[in-house]
């Protein structure tokens, strides 16, 4: 009796260190977005830069420059459009292909049930630099259904760091009680 409750005692504990991750690290099956919007929030935190802003609900624009964002909540949508995790290994088919000098990286779901319906990453060739990020997302169910098209814009640092230089997003949302809302949202920063 002894014996199997040190086997259980040392199995229980073998369980606990395979669960954990020392690093921290995520699991990276395709391009780690998460993983890229840490890094541009980290560095829009410390450059503070100001954000010239078009909102447009329903056909109703709205214009305005703002100086303190909190980039965390700002980019959380582009966040939602994250493949990496354990759930979504191979639920992705992952393509490649050259047009006019920039190599694009396309993740397409095999279900349509699927959050995240393609993620594209844009590379300028010759310095394998991001440039742009895509991600088209889709929800539906007997409340409501929502699409959005969302983009990162990119340009490379003097320090030859990839750095946003600009974030939209666009889309519908329909609810069963409240009708149609149509959506677009550009951020260009300063």
């Amino acid at each position: 009796m002894n014996n199997i409750l040190k086997i259980l005692f040392l199995l229980s504990l073998t369980g606990c260190n395979l669960q954990m991750n020392p690093q921290g690290e995520r699991p990276t099956y395709y391009f780690d977005l998460k993983g890229f919007i840490a890094t541009q929030v980290t560095y829009l935190n410390e450059a503070n830069p100001t954000v010239s802003k078009r909102v447009v609900i329903n056909k109703k624009v709205q214009r305005k420059e703002i100086s303190q964002v909190n980039w965390q909540k700002e980019l959380d949508l582009f966040n939602q459009a994250d493949i990496n995790k354990s759930s979504l290994k191979d639920m992705y088919e992952e393509s490649e292909r050259q047009i006019k000098g920039q190599r694009v990286v396309t993740y397409k779901a095999k279900r349509k049930s699927l959050y995240t319906q393609v993620l594209k990453v844009v590379f300028e060739s010759s310095s394998n630099t991001i440039i742009r990020i895509e991600a088209k997302m889709n929800a539906q169910n007997y409340l409501y259904c929502t699409y959005r098209h969302i983009t990162l814009y990119c340009t490379p640092s003097k320090e030859g760091k990839v750095r946003l230089k600009a974030y939209g997003f666009e889309g519908k949302q329909q609810m069963i009680l409240a009708g149609r809302e149509d959506f677009e949202v550009y951020g260009k920063i300063l």
